[in-house]
């Protein structure tokens, strides 16, 4: 039970601590053109104020990022500080000249605050001509988002000096949004994007994770089903017992019950030693998810490969209704063996018992 709790949690965790990344990071969605670079006018400001939203327009290019021999692609943000900090949640005290970096990208190239690095912009492809524009930064801050991708690929500088260098004045390619109501994100979203034109594209955080999250979600209901086979073979070890039990001490129960001792109050007793291990069962598990809960949180001592799991940190969640779940399915296959015993006891005659050996 605890394999089957610690597998659910962990994917409810995975889903749960994913989309809260994904919202802290970006906002509750994102608004682009399809024709690229859009001005953020008085009627696209008109249609945003309808819907209650806060919002955050920024411009957004690929880069190279290059230290010594190494290099890695990136992406660059020219972000308003204030603006960005209201949808997304990342405060970013930027100066002129400096840049944010993620963490992952910090460590990858062993940066520290107030290093130096060198960026690669392209600056189209109007002319075969065209030489990559390079410039150079301080790192004025080291960030985290919670998400391993953006943490590795996010650069952040002003938005005016982005625009400078792209050579879109007052111009951007993206709009973050937020809803100041966060329930019922998924309608709202339907409807904002039906109220703008139709040159405007409207994503919501979660759908570039939208394939992985529905994965996740069918996973978690098949692992679980298959997981009950180590519930059934325990049970089953524990049938095998008392069947055992039955048979050695045959004689003895069917002594008592020549002596009063009815088959209901045996049954009795039977079901309350089942019962007691169950509830053991339940409240060890129980402790051994805590300690395995524990273990994932602690800085290290069970670390998972956050390239691969999109997350730098996993965590339990388990609800109520999953214990509900993976205890009540148990102690219904208990109860299912209970009754194959007793029919078994009860087709037993007392005469026959009586003629064994004591």
């Amino acid at each position: 039970m605890s394999t089957i709790l610690c597998t659910i949690g962990l994917m409810d965790g995975f889903e749960l601590s994913l989309k809260n990344g994904l919202r802290s990071a970006g906002g509750d969605g994102s608004i682009a053109s399809i024709n690229g670079f859009f001005s953020v006018d008085e009627e696209l400001i008109s249609d945003l104020d309808r819907h209650n939203l806060i919002y955050s327009p920024l411009i957004q290019s690929e880069v190279f990022l290059l230290k010594g021999e190494k290099s890695m692609g990136a992406i660059v943000s020219g972000v308003e500080a204030q603006s960005f900090a209201k949808v997304a949640k990342l405060s970013l005290d930027l100066k002129p000249g400096q840049v944010v970096i993620g963490k992952e990208l910090a460590s990858r190239f062993s940066f520290q605050k107030g290093d130096s690095l060198s960026l690669a912009f392209s600056r189209g492809n109007q002319t075969l001509s065209d030489l990559p524009l390079f410039k150079s930064y301080v790192i004025g801050n080291i960030v985290s988002h919670g998400i391993y991708e953006k943490d590795l690929r996010m650069i952040y500088l002003q938005q005016e000096e982005l625009q400078s260098i792209l050579s879109h004045q007052h111009k951007v390619n993206l709009l973050l949004y937020r809803f100041r109501d966060p329930l019922n994100i998924e309608e709202k979203t339907q409807s904002l994007s039906m109220d703008l034109s139709a040159q405007m594209e409207v994503t919501p955080y979660w759908k570039p994770f939208e394939g992985l999250l529905e994965a996740v979600q069918a996973e978690k209901i098949s692992i679980t089903i298959i997981l009950q086979l180590i519930v059934v073979v325990a049970i089953f070890n524990m049938a095998a017992f008392m069947i055992y039990l039955s048979e050695k001490k045959a004689q003895d129960f069917f002594m008592l019950q020549a002596f009063g001792l009815s088959l209901q109050s045996l049954l009795k007793i039977w079901l309350a030693v089942m019962t007691i291990s169950w509830l053991s069962a339940c409240l060890l598990a129980k402790l051994f998810t805590q300690v395995f809960a524990y273990l994932l949180t602690s800085g290290g001592i069970v670390k998972i490969p956050s390239d691969i799991y999109v997350l730098n940190q996993l965590e339990l969640i388990l609800g109520k209704e999953d214990y509900l779940v993976v205890y009540g399915l148990s102690f219904i296959w208990i109860i299912c063996l209970m009754a194959y015993g007793a029919l078994k006891m009860r087709r037993e005659s007392l005469l026959k018992a009586m003629r064994m050996e004591f």
